[in-house]
């Protein structure tokens, strides 16, 4: 029988490279995906890519365009609660949870369903720039609760050998997390000439430094250049 892997995503789950090629590679080696992420606008609430690969973008309520904490909260909750209960309905045999507000979602899914949790840490969230987005208490609650249902993963994945050791020591996890980096594709590897030197008509002697991501002011990138 077909094993079925839940990915939870709480992002529209259109420029995630990293979850898009999980879910990709995990459905080419004979599983059946279903990926829950959020809703955006001009985005359908479900696309079928393939008779065993499902995308299902969940909305929130009315308060979605707020920016005050206490709406986002509200949203939140009432986006777990939904995805909890489809959830449960797919009895995966793996729930997929990527970051720290996906966490507590895969975990309950997980328990009810009796599913293995993989928690994909796809940064260092106790310094980053989450830390300076919200307030101190949010920030403080959202440690707690990564250190407690950290804990009940049957496997931590993240992105680099520093965070895995990072949060090997500050979780008080029982195994160190296995590492797997965001790196492209082997077939999206070229030997031949460069597309951004040649449109930039940029020599071949010329060192280029790319920084490709957003652009926030909590990201070093100053520092960088």
């Amino acid at each position: 029988m077909m094993k079925h892997t839940l990915h939870i995503v709480l992002n529209p789950f259109v420029h995630d490279s990293r979850v898009l090629k999980q879910t990709k590679s995990l459905n080419e080696q004979g599983f059946s995906v279903t990926v829950f992420c959020t809703s955006a606008e001009g985005l359908p609430d479900t696309e079928q890519l393939s008779a065993t690969y499902a995308i299902r973008r969940f909305r929130v309520g009315r308060n979605k365009k707020s920016k005050g904490n206490v709406f986002k909260i509200l949203n939140y909750v009432y986006r777990s609660i939904k995805m909890i209960f489809v959830g449960i309905r797919l009895k995966p045999n793996y729930v997929h949870a990527h970051d720290l507000n996906a966490l507590p979602i895969g975990y309950i899914i997980s328990k009810i369903t009796n599913a293995k949790l993989i928690y994909d840490s796809h940064e260092y969230w106790a310094d980053s720039s989450h830390r300076k987005s919200v307030s101190a208490l949010v920030f403080k609650v959202s440690r707690i609760v990564e250190k407690f249902f950290s804990k009940y993963a049957d496997s931590v994945i993240t992105v680099s050998d520093s965070i895995a050791s990072a949060m090997y020591r500050d979780l008080k996890l029982q195994h160190m997390p296995t590492v797997i980096r965001n790196i492209p594709s082997k077939n999206t590897v070229t030997t031949e000439g460069s597309a951004l030197r040649s449109k930039l008509s940029i020599s071949n002697d010329k060192i280029v430094i790319l920084y490709q991501g957003s652009i926030t002011a909590v990201r070093g990138i100053f520092m960088l250049l």
